[in-house]
């Protein structure tokens, strides 16, 4: 006889558009009355769903696609906004995007800002400002947004060579010197105000290195380790919420409880890449990334071709063909769901 383990405001859900669109998950939600019902099987249970979608697309806010960037990375909220790291390939550095949480409509769309990658974003609460991960170019920094002005007003650099035996005040909790000089940078970060503490993600290993308020570390976690690429992170009071994502086959999100312990994974089936997490009173987010080819006109060019033998040599004749001209475009979804999950052995 099976027993109830727990109830645990976390599902995916998925909806396609032509061949494929966003898989999302949630937690801390209510049930949303709907006639689809789906079962995904994970490594450790069985997460029963059912549920509603919606979808927002980001890549024409604030002419994204016009100015170049149009690549979704972090993401946060502070409740009454939202705010979403833009990413250019060209210029390698983002712009931060902010909507109303209720009604998502554009607030203000910052200046290109040197943040980098801006691969992920948390909201503080005691300091008022926004902390954006860079993740590359300067992968220990952590920007410090004004949520108004959406400016850096200043930055913190966490580096191996900072890092002493002495940040880690339980033994338990220490870091190898081994461990501490692998640190190559930070991929997601988060913060909880009921537990006073920040999350950042380490790169490549996936540990964690947990701060205090003041920005100070404390805590070095190891917990298990996945074979996807890192992407954002998110928490409540219990839970640690940790996204991965194999581009082109599916994404995971693994739930750990504040010590690091593993407690299990949800497998997204999806083509969208999942960059970001986060949460709020009206629901839970995740944002997706898509890129594919758009054919723009068909443009024409002249070529030779074999058109008959002369004295057993081939005789070239002129002919016109018609070429399609492709341009790489990118889609940013972020994906709302209402669900109630029934997490079971």
């Amino acid at each position: 006889m099976r027993k109830l383990r727990r109830m645990v405001c976390l599902a995916v859900t998925a909806a396609m558009v032509c061949a494929a669109w966003p898989v999302g998950f949630v937690y801390g939600a209510e049930a949303a009355e709907s006639p689809k019902y789906e079962s995904y099987t994970t490594s450790m249970k069985t997460v029963k769903l059912k549920g509603k979608i919606k979808a927002m697309s980001l890549s024409n806010y604030g002419k994204a696609r016009d100015t170049g960037y149009d690549v979704l990375q972090g993401a946060a909220t502070d409740g009454t906004y939202n705010y979403y790291a833009m990413y250019s390939k060209k210029t390698q550095i983002s712009k931060i995007l902010k909507l109303n949480a209720k009604t998502h409509k554009r607030v203000k769309l910052s200046r290109a800002l040197p943040i980098d990658h801006g691969n992920d974003i948390t909201w503080d609460p005691v300091g008022k400002r926004l902390l954006v991960l860079h993740s590359y170019v300067t992968p220990w920094r952590i920007s410090f947004v004004d949520r108004k002005s959406l400016k850096v007003t200043g930055y913190l650099d966490i580096k191996p060579s900072q890092l002493k035996k002495t940040d880690f005040y339980e033994e338990a909790n220490k870091a190898t010197r081994k461990e501490i000089r692998e640190i190559a940078g930070y991929t997601g970060i988060t913060y909880n105000k009921t537990q006073k503490k920040y999350v950042l993600r380490i790169s490549k290993t996936g540990n964690w290195l947990i701060l205090n308020q003041k920005l100070e570390p404390i805590a070095y976690k190891k917990v298990k380790q996945f074979s996807e690429l890192n992407q954002g992170i998110d928490s409540n009071s219990k839970y640690v919420f940790v996204s991965e994502s194999k581009a082109g086959e599916h994404n995971i999100v693994a739930v750990f409880d504040w010590e690091g312990n593993y407690l299990y994974k949800v497998t997204v089936p999806s083509k969208y890449e999942i960059e970001c997490i986060y949460h709020n009173s009206h629901g839970t987010y995740v944002g997706f990334y898509y890129s594919w080819n758009k054919r723009n006109w068909i443009r024409t060019k002249t070529v030779k071709v074999k058109w008959k033998k002369v004295d057993g040599k081939w005789v070239y004749k002129k002919k016109k063909i018609k070429l399609p001209k492709y341009s790489l475009m990118h889609d940013n979804y972020i994906v709302k769901v209402k669900v109630k999950a029934v997490i079971e052995n």
